[in-house]
Formats: C-alpha cells, structure tokens, sequence
C-alpha cells in the first residue's frame, strides 16, 4: 500500500494540471450517473460487474483504483483500455464485496467515505459534484459507482443533499432481499460469532442476531425515506431472489430500462453468453436467529 502512496504522490502534480485544464477548457457533459446502493449481502457487487459488462459505461476498476489520489489520471487510464478494446469479462465473482480481476469494478469505498460519512458541508458538496463532472468530461459514458450509504456518523436523509445537484443526470440501481436472507449472509459470513466485529456497524441490542436483523431494518427504512425523494422513473428496482429463478426475463427488463436512458450495450454481448459464468453461491447453511 505504501508503494501506491508513494507513486499518487509523485503523480499529483499532473493530477492538478488536468483539473486546472478541464476547468478552464472542457464543459460539463450531460451525461448520466449510475449509484448502485443496497443493504449489506444485497448483490450490490454483483450489480456493478453485470452492468459494466452488458452496458456502454465508465467505472473505477481493480487497476484505476490503484490511482487513490489521482482519480482523474485514472480516467485517463481507464480511457486507454476502451481505446485499445479491453472489456472486462466479469468472473461475477467477489469475497465481501471484493472482485478480482484488472478490470473488474472496485467499491472504491474509501473515496465515497470522504463523503458520505463527512457532514454535507457547501464545500464538500461542491467538491463531489466537481469530482463526477470531471469524470464525466474525462470519459464521456454514463459514470458507474456503488457505495454502501448506511447510517453511520451521518445519515442518507443528510447525504441526500449530495445527489440533489444532479437529480437530473442521476439513475439509481437498487437490488434488494428480504430481510431474513441478508441477516443470514450477514452472519455466516463470520465463523465465529464471538468475535462478530463491528464490520456492520450494529449496536449489540439482545443476542449477535437480534441486533444485524435491527440493523438491516434501519438501513431498509433508511433506504426507503432517501429513495421517495426521487423519481421513480429513475430507479430500478431488483427483486435478487427473483432475479435467481429467472435471470434471462429479469435481465431483459434490465436492458429496456437502461434502453430508456440511451445507454447503450456493449458490441457483440449477448445476455445469455454473459450469463454463462454466472453461478450464485448456494446459502450457507442457516443459522437461527429471532427477529
């Protein structure tokens, strides 16, 4: 990691460069936003590698990612592989919402962190809006991106103040579960419950299951309140369960809704070929809570 460091420090100075420049050069694109948000263990991952793989947009992946603190010579980088045709062909695979693979889509949490967890001041709103046009300006596609918005130090009603800027370009992807498949995952995902860490950030209210079930539910209201604020003709609702037991309709539905918005399909994928790596993790074996 030090090395990483070491390396955006060194890069930093074209890093400001190519801001000054697309501040005094480039205009803001009209081109949209893509938030992929959902509960803990909703396949909000998954999302982000099905949706860089069948569609025509940017994202922050496993290589670009590595430019923590030169995010925009990241864009550039990313713009060299479109050039010479490098496409991720997703594994549809990832450990706690860690992919692998160069190409494959990264979380890029601790960026997104900078924000959501910080008190939506002028000037930190102004910088995230900054930050996508300049994105935007850079690559000229749709831009994708996921973060976990749960209630933390701060809450979505006051993260809403973010994304009120951009309304307009936003589309959101919401896959969802119920809530007994997500609190499962949640705990089978430590071995020992003892040592069952803050990772979910839950208060301990009862027994280790009681309190993840309250915590999913107050991220499912959360979630609830921060997408009324938007119109509904933005989001996509994902029913994962559904999405399981019939993948090729689902993603058919999948398709005509991003055809609504232009954003366009990668050349020569084909849903089905696409669909052919993609294999679910069968549910580990369940573990009895009480809700």
């Amino acid at each position: 990691m030090i090395k990483y460091y070491i390396f955006n420090l060194l890069l930093y100075p074209i890093e400001i460069i190519i801001k000054f420049y697309l501040l005094l050069f480039s205009r803001e694109k009209k081109t949209f936003i893509i938030l992929v948000i959902g509960n803990y263990a909703s396949s909000t991952t998954l999302w982000l590698q099905i949706i860089s793989t069948l569609f025509k947009v940017n994202y922050i992946n496993n290589t670009s990612s590595k430019l923590f603190k030169c995010i925009l010579i990241g864009q550039l980088l990313n713009k060299i592989f479109r050039k010479f045709k490098l496409k991720n062909k997703s594994n549809f695979y990832s450990e706690d919402g860690v992919s692998k693979g160069y190409l494959e889509p990264n979380e890029f949490g601790w960026y997104w962190r900078n924000f959501f967890t910080k008190e939506p001041t002028k000037n930190k709103i102004k910088k995230f809006k900054t930050d996508l046009d300049n994105i935007s300006k850079i690559s000229d596609l749709p831009f994708l991106f996921k973060y976990s918005m749960t209630p933390n130090i701060n809450t979505l009603k006051k993260n809403y103040k973010y994304f009120y800027g951009i309304k307009n370009k936003l589309i959101i992807v919401y896959p969802y579960r119920k809530k007994k498949f997500v609190v499962n995952s949640i705990l089978n995902r430590k071995k020992n419950l003892k040592k069952f860490t803050s990772t979910y950030n839950y208060k301990n209210q009862g027994t280790v299951s009681n309190s993840v079930g309250k915590q999913v539910q107050r991220i499912y209201d959360e979630h609830k309140n921060f997408l009324s604020k938007f119109n509904k003709d933005r989001i996509l609702y994902i029913d994962f369960e559904k999405f399981k037991k019939y993948r090729i309709i689902e993603l058919q539905k999948i398709t005509k809704f991003f055809d609504k918005f232009n954003i366009e399909m990668n050349n020569k994928v084909y849903i089905k070929k696409s669909l052919t790596n993609l294999k679910f993790k069968k549910d580990i074996k369940k573990i009895k809570f009480n809700l």
